[in-house]
């Protein structure tokens, strides 16, 4: 073998060892700037919904009222103060246990999650509209499937519904006008650092039967 030659190999080999080495270093690279991705994403996210409950509300925020006495009331009320503590939420399937404030609002899910003054009380002939953060109480709501149980305990009875459906859809596009009957919507919304930002777990339920 000439000189010439047995560089040319020598400088081949070279090269791609320098060519191995540089690949096995982006993919380490890469793969611990995803995973340091995703860990900080996750505390941010959890920082921002701790750092609302102590920083101080706005004028137009609703101030939470946690008086809350069940079975006291002996029908369903026209209405509630916004900010009025008005159920707790429960699902044994998924390890949900909530308080549900009057009024779907930042100021609600700082401490549970809020029912929409947009829609019907539970119980009644309609639609009643519940949002929550995914990374605080409503976390357990990404976990229901089809057949899990639903119990809202309020100040006028019990109200047990069946999870019928399931989904992911754009907060902005949701319709829930063809819904009948007693039925309840829950919103699990994706935190504002995630790829899913904009976009809420949708499930379904309906009543089991009247407020007992």
């Amino acid at each position: 073998m000439s000189e010439e030659k047995h560089k040319r190999q020598n400088r081949n080999s070279l090269f791609r060892l320098y060519l191995i080495r540089l690949s096995v270093f982006l993919g380490i690279a890469l793969a611990v700037t995803a995973l340091a991705t995703l860990v900080v994403k996750g505390y941010a996210t959890r920082f921002v919904h701790k750092a609302e409950t102590a920083y101080s509300m706005r004028v137009d925020d609703i101030t939470p009222d946690p008086s809350f006495e069940p079975d006291s009331l002996s029908e369903i009320p026209e209405g509630y103060r916004l900010g009025k503590k008005v159920a707790v939420i429960t699902s044994e399937a998924v390890g949900l246990n909530s308080s549900v404030y009057y009024g779907a609002d930042r100021s609600s899910m700082r401490y549970g999650c809020g029912l929409s003054s947009q829609y019907t009380l539970f119980g009644q002939d309609g639609v009643s509209y519940v949002t929550g953060y995914s990374e605080a109480d409503f976390a357990p709501v990404l976990k229901m499937k089809v057949g899990d149980k639903i119990s809202v305990a309020t100040e006028y009875g019990t109200v047990n519904y069946t999870v019928t459906d399931s989904y992911s859809g754009e907060n902005k596009k949701l319709d829930f006008s063809n819904y009948k009957g007693d039925t309840l919507i829950l919103s699990s919304l994706y935190p504002m650092l995630s790829n899913d930002w904009g976009k809420a777990f949708i499930v379904v339920a309906r009543a089991d039967g009247e407020v007992q």
